[in-house]
């Protein structure tokens, strides 16, 4: 099964897009500001945020003049069928590719809606719309005459106030070859079908030698965190044990000889009358988190000559974004592949690759 074709509806700079996926990577190439990031930001509102809003600034320029339209619409008289078609909404559809041969569909059953033994796709829509009963909220106190220069700009403020509290996302499973055959499903069935991963443009890694970033040291953590699920594979969980009992070796010296010693530092306070009667004493305790020590006090570094290690910020950032991408990519493989229900889709975007 793989993502065969997406098309996004007024998102931004993406006013009408379809775009045919590779069965393995695709490369989407583009001049500055031409909506390559729209596409990977769409689908990270629905698929990641657990309830997705969008403002007015979201919305497609090319689709503001249809609020105009469903205004004009509603002070005609117009039916709420006929205002409701004209209010743009934001919608992500996504054609999934599969063998239907193949008896367990898994996650996307709740998606293969047709009775159409050959057909081979399904289609999961998310759409952000205004929600039912929301026509009278949102045109509510606005002009009933033609919009004008001067009052336009007063009408879209209030959009802008209304759209967040008045529109919904809403996610069905759609007939490719009937668009009426709908049924409505849950997000979290949109999620449990297709997971997504995100690597983002690292400005955190930018060749400024003055000032040493962890961004690397970060990713163990989720590495180690992947490790420690006991769905991950046996070696990888021998790996993570180690690491702890490493860390408690340490943690038993630090609560017999560390803190011992810490104590002489605190002041005696029985001076003072304190812990007094039936008072308790105060004690010091210092705990060790593999993770926290791994992305809080492990840096990554290079091996230099004569057993020197460059710091991270010594290498080219070329090179540190390719090491970077290399273990987002490895974190995020390791990490669905430790999920009891692995998802049918795993969808990684990485911006600027190059």
């Amino acid at each position: 099964m793989y993502i065969s074709k997406v098309k996004v509806s007024n998102f931004r700079l993406l006013a009408e897009v379809q775009l045919a996926l590779e069965k393995e990577a695709t490369l989407i190439v583009g001049r500055n500001n031409s909506g390559k990031t729209s596409l990977s930001e769409v689908i990270r509102r629905f698929l990641i945020d657990q309830s997705p809003k969008f403002q007015i600034e979201d919305f497609s320029s090319a689709s503001y003049d249809r609020f105009c339209e469903a205004l004009r619409a509603k002070n005609a008289g117009e039916g709420d069928d006929v205002v409701r078609a004209l209010i743009p909404s934001i919608e992500l559809r996504i054609f999934f590719h599969y063998d239907p041969a193949k008896p367990d569909l898994g996650s996307l059953s709740d998606f293969v809606i047709d009775l159409n033994s050959d057909c081979n796709e399904a289609l999961a829509v998310a759409r952000y719309e205004l929600q039912d009963g929301g026509i009278d909220s949102l045109f509510d106190g606005q002009p009933t005459q033609e919009l004008t220069d001067e009052t336009r700009p007063t009408f879209f403020r209030a959009l802008r106030e209304r759209i967040p509290s008045l529109f919904t996302a809403n996610v069905w499973a759609e007939d490719p070859s009937d668009p009426t055959n709908r049924r409505l499903v849950s997000q979290n069935s949109l999620r449990s079908l297709l997971k997504t991963g995100f690597v983002n443009a690292q400005r955190g890694l930018d060749d400024n030698t003055s000032r040493e970033t962890d961004v690397l040291a970060k990713i163990l953590e989720g590495l180690f965190t992947s490790a420690t699920s006991p769905t991950s594979n046996e070696s990888e969980q021998r790996i993570a044990q180690a690491l702890q009992e490493a860390v408690q070796e340490i943690q038993q010296r630090i609560d017999t000889d560390f803190n011992g010693k810490l104590k002489g530092l605190i002041p005696t306070l029985a001076a003072f009358g304190y812990p007094g009667l039936g008072g308790p004493e105060i004690a010091t305790e210092t705990i060790l988190d593999v993770k926290r020590l791994l992305s809080n006090h492990t840096k990554v570094r290079y091996a230099g000559h004569h057993g020197i290690l460059l710091p991270e910020s010594y290498n080219g950032l070329g090179v540190r974004n390719l090491v970077f991408i290399l273990l987002q990519i490895i974190s995020f493989y390791r990490i669905f592949r430790a999920e009891p229900n692995a998802p049918g889709v795993h969808l990684v975007f990485i911006e600027e690759p190059e």
